[in-house]
This record gives C-alpha cells, structure tokens and sequence, in this order.
C-alpha cells in the first residue's frame, strides 16, 4: 500500500478474498490465512494458529497531531525562545544552521533564507515514496520505494497528543500482545497513534536500527521526525529503535532478529 491508496478498502477486499479462496478449494478462512502465512497445508485436527495482523484494526491516516488536551503554556523550549535572537543577529544559511544544531526548525515567517531555508523539513513535509509490508513475526511494516540518503526525513510520527492521565487510563488494559503506538513526548505528554497517525505507526523496532527517531521544536511546539540513519536501499524496510519503555511489568518482544538483538523491545519504565 503506499500513502494514497492506504485505507480500509484494501483490506476489504483482502478478506473477500479469504472468503473466495476458502469457498473454491472447501475449506475454512483460517486454512486460507494458514496457508498463506506458512506456505503448506496443516496437519489434520491441528490447532490453527494464524496472526492477527491479517485482520489489523482501522485507523485514521492524519498528517499532523491531533491535540485532546490543553497545550502547556510553557512548552516552547529555551532554544526556540533564542531563535529570535539568532534571526537578528544572523542571516540566510548561518540562521538555519544554528537552528538545525539546536533541532529547532526556522519558522518560515521569520527566516531570512525565505523559499532557500533548508531546515523546514517538518513543516514541507516532504517525504520519500514508501509502501505498508506484511512480514513474517512483526505483523505490518513499512519500507522504502527508492534510495534513501542518510539524514532524510522519513515520516512525521504523529497522533492523538493526550496527557498523562489520559495515557494511563488507555493503557489499563494493555497486555504484552497489545499493539503499542505511544510515544513520550514532552511536558508528560504523548503522542497515542493507535486511531488515529501516519504511516510512520507502522515503522517497527530493531536492536539495529536504519533510522533514528528526534524531537524537534517547531514553533511553539515539540514534534517527532524518523531520519534515516544510513543510506537505505529500495526494498529496505525502515526500522528504529524505540527505547521502548514498558508498562510495569509488562515486556514486548522483539522479532527483528539482528545479530544484537536483545529480546524484548527495552526494559526501561515509565
């Protein structure tokens, strides 16, 4: 799927499908879905186990975050509260470089570098061409339809932006098994693209990532870009580690199977 064609029809028609295949040959939608995922036919009277991602839940495919709660009065970073300055004290490309060092994207309104200004990435929003994968362990992923140099803009990771609060009533019924689209903001806010996000929600975790995710001040807010870490080649799927932060007890594991893998997706708790 890439990002125009990305919706609840396909998956429609995927389980129509199903339903079709199972109907030709006589048998049931889960010998469909087995055979497709393992590539032979299961034993007889055996327990059929198929992945719940063939079936994923719908989302809302956004381009910018979706504020459920107040935003902080205070949540303009002290390097953002200097950008004024540097405007005034520099010009051009000298302003944007300061900028991009402190991760603070020029405001197009204020920047003298005007349509050369090449520290908006956030706001253009201008991303290589990618497409949605299935695989084997991680349920969906997503990957690259051209060459990727290192340092570019992959996606936004963008969502519901919900407080502490909320978060800790989203996450009460959390398992080990539940799909996980949180992200630590700033201030005791996060970012929840479990209904609503963009394509970067379906990036998966590595223990040896192609991809680097960072916060940037944009304004008077604190957004999250994923930046390819390496040159990344066609086909390549778009991984980054998520410093994962588990939820008491809980721990999810990981499937990247890198060489350095650890086993869970991090130990750290919130």
């Amino acid at each position: 799927f890439g990002e125009d064609d990305l919706n609840l029809q396909d998956w429609i028609e995927w389980s129509q499908a199903c339903t079709r295949a199972a109907e030709k040959f006589g048998i049931t939608r889960e010998q469909v879905l087995y055979v497709w995922e393992n590539n032979e036919m299961p034993q007889a009277g055996s327990s059929l186990v198929v992945k719940s991602y063939v079936h994923p839940p719908p989302f809302k495919l956004i381009h910018q975050n979706l504020w459920r709660c107040p935003k902080h009065k205070d949540s303009v970073s002290p390097e953002a509260k200097l950008e004024s300055n540097y405007n005034r004290k520099y010009k051009g490309s000298r302003m944007c470089d300061l900028n991009h060092a402190m991760f603070v994207e020029c405001e197009a309104s204020e920047c003298s570098a005007g349509a050369g200004c090449r520290n908006q990435r956030l706001q253009r929003q201008i991303y290589p061409k990618c497409k949605v994968i299935f695989t084997q362990k991680k349920g969906f992923g997503l990957a690259a339809c051209v060459g990727v140099k290192k340092g570019t803009l992959i996606q936004e990771y963008v969502g519901e932006i919900i407080d502490r609060t909320e978060w800790e009533r989203r996450i009460k019924d959390y398992t080990d098994k539940t799909p996980v689209y949180f992200f630590s903001l700033v201030n005791d806010l996060f970012i929840d693209a479990s209904s609503y996000g963009s394509l970067a929600r379906f990036m998966n975790h590595s223990c040896s990532p192609n991809c680097c995710a960072q916060k940037w001040q944009v304004g008077s807010e604190t957004r999250v870009g994923i930046f390819a870490a390496m040159d990344i080649a066609e086909g390549e799927e778009f991984t980054y580690d998520y410093m994962f932060e588990s939820f008491g007890s809980l721990g999810h594991k990981c499937y990247c199977g890198s060489e350095n893998c650890t086993g869970y997706m991090g130990n750290k708790g919130i």
